[in-house]
């Protein structure tokens, strides 16, 4: 567990070989451990959905305009995938242990936003996006680029030490981890001014609040915080929440030109798409004329998730990533909607249905899977539902076996 922890910290600082090497070391690791007896429910229907997923993902791979890159951003999904695994076969390891995985993760991807916005006030000249392959993969592996994907991911991630505070029992050291972990995601949302990140945690804090009302005394040194870093670094965070000055990507409009561009390219190839990562080069064509142009660099992706992998993948690929989702959302929403048992009892299961719906949020307005942490967050927070769903289900065995032993 130790090895997962120091692989995750160091992700979004790691080069390309290192990646793959790790990636290696956790199949090695995963092949050689034993399976622990399944006292807790191992969750593996949890894993079915991810067939599905990954024939959608080869079959669009195979199609791609071009292969080599889609072959790269294709291995990128093989860590999150492997650790979902994990999580399900080792049903021996409590959640509590991978929300301290996750929480490093989210915090690493916090100090790189932090690290790359330093480079930039020191005045560092930060890498230029070429033309593909150099420029995709650059954006794929480069935490020197500071982008909304890797806020938003860490914003994802929220609900992992919020799991720690509010965990029964729960050690000093882990509450504190949890409470640094989140005062890094506010202040790293200060920095890079992103609103879907503000929208992803709020839509979290507030499905948690719903089961555990404690959860709200986070929101007001949240918002201290963020009106005290908004005042030292002079970002105005509060202004751009309200006002759209995003020149970079030429604000609404540009994003909304992209977004119909990827519709256009699904309606041009409804079933199976235009194969993996075609939105990059072909997207040009399908810019309607009042949307803004881009010719100083390439746009690589759609800005949502979900257009992209419409354009990509088609019907198909949209269908097996909703199935991957949907399946541990629903089954959790169902469990806290007719749970019977005290809040905190579900306070994990609810955090499920939280960091669910933020994925929700950020692969809507802003995700892609170029972005080499996104899918490993994807796969952490099914995991995460998940594990809490296993959890749940042998606690409320347990207790129906007391009650018939009485």
């Amino acid at each position: 567990m130790l090895g997962v922890y120091a692989y995750l910290l160091a992700l979004p600082f790691l080069p390309p070989q290192v990646v793959s090497a790790g990636l290696v070391a956790l199949t090695a690791a995963f092949i050689m451990t034993p399976e622990a007896p399944c006292t807790p429910d191992p969750g593996y229907r949890f894993l079915l959905p991810v067939l599905p997923f990954l024939a959608a993902q080869l079959l669009a791979v195979a199609r791609a305009p071009d292969f080599p890159l889609a072959s790269a951003v294709l291995s990128f999904q093989l860590p999150g995938l492997i650790l979902l695994t994990i999580m399900m076969r080792r049903a021996d390891w409590p959640l509590r242990y991978w929300m301290v995985g996750f929480s490093l993760l989210s915090m690493a991807l916090c100090l790189s936003v932090i690290a790359g916005w330093v480079q930039v006030r020191l005045g560092a000249r930060l890498p230029v996006l070429m033309e593909p392959p150099e420029g995709a993969l650059l954006y794929a592996h480069s935490w020197l680029l500071v982008i909304p994907n890797d806020i938003c991911a860490a914003a994802i991630l929220l609900v992992c030490p919020l799991s720690l505070i509010g965990a029964a029992g729960a050690s000093r050291a882990l509450r504190g981890l949890g409470i640094v972990t989140v005062g890094l995601i506010f202040f790293a949302m200060v920095v890079l001014r992103t609103r879907t990140g503000f929208l992803i945690a709020g839509v979290e804090l507030f499905v948690a609040s719903l089961v555990w009302r404690r959860v709200l005394l986070l929101i007001v040194p949240a918002a201290l915080l963020l009106a005290a870093g908004d005042a030292w670094i002079g970002s105005h965070t509060i202004e751009k929440l309200f006002y759209d000055n995003n020149m970079d990507n030429h604000g609404v409009a540009g994003r909304l030109g992209l977004w119909a561009s990827a519709w256009g390219m699904f309606m041009d190839a409804k079933l199976l798409g235009h194969g993996a990562q075609a939105f990059g080069p072909e997207h040009r064509a399908y810019l309607p004329a009042w949307s803004p142009r881009f010719p100083e660099r390439r746009v690589l992706w759609a800005h949502s998730l979900f257009l992209e992998t419409l354009a990509d993948q088609g019907v198909i690929g949209v269908i097996a990533l909703l199935i991957l989702l949907l399946h541990p959302l629903t089954t959790s929403c169902l469990v806290v909607m007719k749970s019977g048992r005290g809040p905190r009892l579900i306070f994990d299961v609810a955090l499920g249905v939280a960091g669910l719906a933020g994925f929700f949020i950020a692969a809507a307005l802003e995700l892609t899977f170029i972005r080499r942490w996104v899918p490993i967050v994807m796969f952490a927070v099914v995991g995460f539902a998940a594990k809490a769903l296993s959890e749940h289900r042998s606690s409320e065995s347990a207790a129906e076996q007391a009650v018939i032993a009485r």
